[in-house]
């Protein structure tokens, strides 16, 4: 079993001289993006785009697929006075400028949702990997729950909000909390409630299909896969090759070995809820409950364990060097400790947050295509 695996990546469309959110990119911008990008496509605000990998058996294949997409977006934007940025939240976009894009699903998904849909100012990375037939997929995800902060811990990009320092690290969870079906899954005691539960929910009308589910980490629809959800949109693209490399052997250890890890239950559901908050707030400097020992650890030492019980699962697929990059990370700080010192600095210095805010957003513009 290879445990192929593939990343999909949200990015905010900006105005090139500035980074400002493109509100409504022009149709020529779509047009020429479907042809010169082919694995790019719309998201639900126009200010959005996603790229898709294909399916990976190596974090060397991954990290050349993202970086041919970034480019190629951002080639593509450049033609149109736009560019890209990678970070969870817009460090200035106004929610209530958004406009949704066009299409059957943006439609319902506006109807449902209200306006909470055009709040839905959020980008995130998703990563997908196929888990083997003889391994339930729920019972994985339950046994995921408990690791599922360390990886926003990793990745977290959205300190700003509409021009303002929220005091956090990762706003982006908080916001999107107010949409339903998010946050960490519900424990499931088995496939066949999980089953029923969608079930209910179909028949009653709250959702379509199980795509509507929007859950930190949730069972495919359209692949056999489990897709990791609770990552800020990552500025440097091998830093989101590395945590996707870490979260593919993590499903690895949990799909081969039944005794690796704490038994799920509501007990460890709520110590990770407290864990994601503590992280959403501080990040790498959080303090936070150790699954196992029930007792405190800061956050880069829980990774650091995490990533030195996994490294035999590292060996087997090839990416001992993105354990390297996991360390980097943790050496050298997220993408939201970049953006906090820059905007912090020059308050210091006597900017006005408008001034601060626009030195994060040329951070961001260049950062997210490794310039």
């Amino acid at each position: 079993m290879d445990f192929r695996f593939g990343v999909e990546e949200e990015y905010f469309l900006v105005r090139r001289a500035g980074g400002a959110a493109c509100l409504e990119p022009p149709a020529e911008f779509w047009a020429d993006l479907k042809r010169e990008a082919p694995h790019a496509s719309k998201e639900l605000l126009q200010s959005q785009v996603e790229a898709k990998t294909t399916p990976c058996r190596s974090a060397e294949d991954c990290r050349r697929e993202l970086t041919a997409c970034r480019s190629a977006i951002d080639d593509t934007a450049r033609r149109h006075g736009l560019g890209l940025i990678a970070a969870g939240t817009h460090p200035s976009m106004d929610w209530r400028d958004g406009k949704p894009s066009k299409g059957a699903r943006y439609n319902k998904l506006v109807r449902d949702m209200r306006m909470l849909a055009l709040r839905n100012m959020f980008c995130g990375l998703h990563v997908h990997v196929e888990i083997p037939d003889s391994a339930s997929r729920v019972a994985v995800m339950n046994r995921l729950g408990p690791y599922l902060p360390l990886f926003l811990t990793l990745s977290v990009s959205s300190p700003l909000w509409r021009g303002h320092w929220t005091g956090m690290c990762g706003y982006r969870l908080t916001g999107y909390d107010e949409l339903p079906r998010t946050g960490l899954p519900p424990y499931f005691a088995e496939q066949a409630d999980y089953d029923r539960y969608v079930g209910a929910l179909v028949r009653a009308g709250a959702m379509a299909d199980e795509s509507y589910l929007w859950w930190a980490v949730r069972p495919s629809l359209r692949f056999p896969t489990l897709e990791l959800r609770i990552c800020d949109s990552v500025t440097d693209v091998n830093a989101a090759v590395a945590i996707a490399a870490l979260y593919r052997c993590l499903v690895r250890r949990l799909a081969l070995d039944q005794r690796f890890g704490a038994n799920p239950s509501s007990m460890l559901r709520a110590i990770a809820e407290e864990n994601r908050w503590q992280i959403q707030c501080d990040g790498l400097d959080a303090v936070i409950v150790d699954v196992d020992t029930l007792e405190p650890i800061g956050a880069r030492a829980a990774v650091r364990e995490l990533a030195a019980k996994l490294e035999s699962d590292a060996r087997a697929l090839g990416c001992l060097g993105e354990l390297e990059a996991i360390e980097k990370i943790l050496r050298e700080g997220t993408s939201a400790d970049r953006q906090i010192a820059l905007f912090t600095e020059a308050i210091e210095r006597g900017a006005s947050e408008a001034e601060a805010t626009q030195a994060v957003l040329d951070w961001l513009l260049r950062a997210s295509i490794g310039q």
